[in-house]
């Protein structure tokens, strides 16, 4: 009878110990996550902006490349969908190389890229998401985003990160074809619940083993009107080749003048 009244009282406190976990869970059905994953995706879009950044990236064995690049944004018209244009600005091999993303609220992403060696616009193909951004480690789909209706979310837990309390949410792909996409079969999210900015994610790759993790940081109101905000430092590290991308946000300013028809891929030369 001892290891009976052990045992019981082993499942009278793990029971106490998960009531608290699944009041929580209730609190956050399926609805409110995503509510939340909503309001992630939309508290960084300003009306538009122009900045200025550096990109280092760093090898296994340490050696280090730096990149200067100016990007420009800018909010559709349907106050939903997001336009990026980035141009390298330095070193020369890169120079003047252009990147142009443009999220969609119907259909696909679209990505274009200027090439100034060859003096052409070449458009990326929708396999082309799960690619790196310009040799960083934060692929296409991770700068352009991650439209909601291809992911379910669920709340695992409430977590700190970085000093702040956040909720960790797991994105999985809806069907194979936004594995393939996108090259990711799992990804977790600590969205900080004081401004629903994204301070940590990780990544599962489409076999399911650990690819990398990214981190938001020094994050800036930028938009106090709006309630719009901007990580300034990012960093993504990929595990299974231990590269390294560091990225610093030099110079931010709000420009809501910023012509829609920059945002184009006839444009893209002369940008």
């Amino acid at each position: 009878m001892p290891h009976a009244q052990a045992f019981r009282r082993r499942t009278v406190i793990a029971c106490a110990m998960l009531a608290p976990l699944r009041a929580a869970h209730a609190s956050m059905a399926a609805s409110d996550v995503r509510q939340l994953m909503q309001r992630n995706s939309e508290v960084f879009k300003v009306i538009g902006s122009i900045s200025r950044a550096t990109f280092v990236l760093t090898n296994k064995d340490g050696q280090e490349r730096m990149r200067s690049t100016e990007s420009k944004t800018k909010l559709q018209p349907n106050g939903v969908d997001y336009m990026r244009l980035t141009r390298f600005l330095s070193p020369a091999d890169v120079k003047d190389t252009v990147s142009l993303m443009v999220e969609k609220l119907d259909g696909e992403a679209a990505i274009w890229v200027y090439l100034p060696a060859l003096k052409k616009v070449r458009r990326l193909a929708s396999s082309n998401m799960k690619d790196s951004f310009v040799g960083t480690d934060f692929s296409n789909a991770d700068v352009i985003g991650y439209r909601l209706d291809e992911w379910k979310y669920q709340w695992l837990r409430d977590e700190a990160q970085g000093g702040q309390a956040c909720h960790v949410i797991e994105a999985l792909p809806r069907d194979d074809a936004v594995k393939a996409s996108t090259g990711y079969g799992r990804r977790l999210q600590w969205i900080r619940k004081d401004n629903l900015m994204t301070a940590r994610s990780e990544f599962w790759d489409e076999s399911g083993q650990a690819l990398k993790t990214a981190t938001y940081g020094d994050m800036q109101l930028v938009d106090a009107q709006r309630g719009r905000w901007q990580a300034m430092l990012l960093e993504a590290v990929n595990v299974q080749t231990r590269h390294r991308t560091t990225i610093r946000v030099d110079s931010f300013k709000l420009d809501p003048d910023i012509p829609e028809s920059l945002f184009t891929a006839r444009a893209m030369e002369r940008t």
